[in-house]
């Protein structure tokens, strides 16, 4: 819930200067609590509906030049094309966890925080790009650990995969 009724009990106990009652001020704040739910509910729709008319302009295979566009095709992948990647997805997580290759280099300990990277997957599972949020140690460490290996074979050409580095 964007708004809560819990965040006017002030407003709500206390007399208006502009009404003799509380009662009559708690009329007027409840009343613009509503209206502010109706605005924000037909934001978010406005949002939801011009976003998924944008997310069906983006072609698929449309390939990443920075970290930004790598991210966005990642969630695109994950939206509209969940079905197809679902079992590539859990192949991936599986070889990625059994040859322990996030623990390669000692990554975790170069630097404080999280760091978001995403692999560009090719046709023969090669990770041809990573891209990392942020520009130190640890980033560099899991782009230097990632990039060049062969995974399993996507069921399509470029797969973006994200994973959080903590």
């Amino acid at each position: 819930m964007l708004f809560s009724k819990d965040i006017f009990p002030i407003i709500q106990t206390r007399k208006s200067r502009y009404s003799a009652s509380v009662k009559h001020a708690r009329v007027r704040v409840l009343s613009c609590y509503e209206s502010a739910m109706y605005c924000a509910k037909a934001i978010i729709l406005a949002s939801v509906c011009s976003f998924s008319a944008q997310a069906q302009d983006i072609p698929l295979d449309t390939r990443a030049n920075d970290y930004f566009e790598a991210l966005n095709m990642s969630f695109e992948q994950k939206i509209r094309a969940k079905d197809l990647l679902a079992d590539w997805n859990t192949a991936t997580l599986e070889y990625n966890n059994r040859h322990r290759i996030d623990e390669q280099n000692s990554c975790y300990r170069k630097s404080e925080g999280e760091v978001i990277i995403i692999l560009q997957f090719e046709s023969d599972g090669t990770i041809s790009e990573v891209y990392a949020s942020t520009d130190n140690e640890k980033g560099k460490c899991f782009i230097n650990t990632y990039k060049g290996l062969r995974f399993p074979q996507p069921p399509m050409s470029p797969v973006y995969y994200l994973q959080r580095m903590m």
